[in-house]
């Protein structure tokens, strides 16, 4: 038996996280598994407070207020996104979960930013990380990874990248990475992420080659297409300016049609240049161009000449 004030409530504690209780009246508790869409009793969401009697705002800070404090579309009373997550157990009574912070809306998928953490910690000789999330806010959310390693010999973002393919689902794997000497931290020792570089300019390389040749400039076509940027050498790393694996999706689908070579999205994790890629094109073209003679049965003599 746990007593709130005046009320007598019977609560289980069987996984050691203690409820809030009750609550103060003319203050609604919502649990929202997306903003505006309430969640199922027992469903893991934002703590969000609805009342007439909150706040209007941060002082001097129009950004955080507009992120945090809103208006209910409905009735107009004001809401405070607290950060928390938490859910409704079936007794009643409310769990707080912890911050909300690490977790994102990737790419249409629900990701934890812990696991993301885990899988780059569990490279070899990664030594420390800063995961830092991007335009939450938007459809074009993205992960940056800024990576301490023990040997900077020993290790490079394209190692990194192919090591998170094989642990990771791709919509997981970060946008954009970068190997730094030390993480810059704050007079309390956590990361200052103000301090961090910007990283789209960090590992991508100055512009230096202009396509040379058909190939180079047919998929130098479809890079500025899909990334919708002009600015982009031959030797400039998709991943490191900013591209998706929904870009690259898209830009092996363009390849499969105009130049009938179908390959997986995970391709650009080899061929991550359009140098790179241009090469595998031809490659394969010049595979396919030797190939002129068909065997119509296996341990026949005729062949079809085409």
């Amino acid at each position: 038996m746990i007593a709130f004030g005046s009320h007598t409530v019977n609560s289980v504690f069987d996984d050691g996280v203690l409820p809030f209780g009750n609550f103060f009246k003319d203050i609604e508790i919502r649990i929202e598994s997306e903003p505006g869409l309430l969640a199922e009793r027992g469903e893991v969401g934002e703590i969000v407070l609805k009342s007439r009697f909150l706040s209007s705002g941060y002082w001097r800070d129009s950004d955080r207020t507009a992120a945090t404090f809103q208006l209910g579309p409905v009735d107009g009373v004001q809401l405070y996104r607290t950060g928390d997550i938490g859910r409704w157990r079936y007794d009643g009574q409310l769990e707080q979960l912890g911050r909300n912070a690490g977790r994102l809306k990737l790419r249409g998928f629900t990701v934890e930013m812990r696991d993301v953490e885990k899988a780059i910690l569990d490279i070899p000789n990664v030594s420390d990380l800063a995961l830092v999330s991007k335009d939450e806010q938007t459809d074009n959310a993205t992960l940056a990874a800024y990576v301490v390693v023990g040997d900077t010999g020993a290790a490079n973002v394209g190692k990194i990248r192919s090591e998170l393919a094989e642990r990771l689902p791709s919509y997981m794997v970060p946008s954009h990475i970068a190997i730094l000497d030390r993480l810059p931290l704050t007079s309390r020792g956590k990361v200052d992420q103000h301090a961090l570089p910007e990283i789209e300019h960090t590992a991508a390389q100055a512009f230096s080659r202009v396509p040379s040749t058909p190939r180079e400039k047919a998929v130098a076509k479809i890079w500025h297409e899909v990334l919708e940027r002009q600015n982009i050498s031959m030797d400039d790393d998709f991943f490191d300016i900013g591209g998706t694996s929904l870009q690259a999706l898209t830009i092996f689908g363009l390849i499969a049609a105009q130049h009938g070579h179908d390959f997986p999205p995970t391709q650009m994790i080899e061929t991550s240049t359009i140098a790179r890629l241009a090469a595998l094109l031809d490659g394969v073209t010049g595979e396919c161009a030797t190939q002129r003679l068909v065997p119509l049965r296996r341990g026949g003599r005729g062949h079809l000449s085409l």
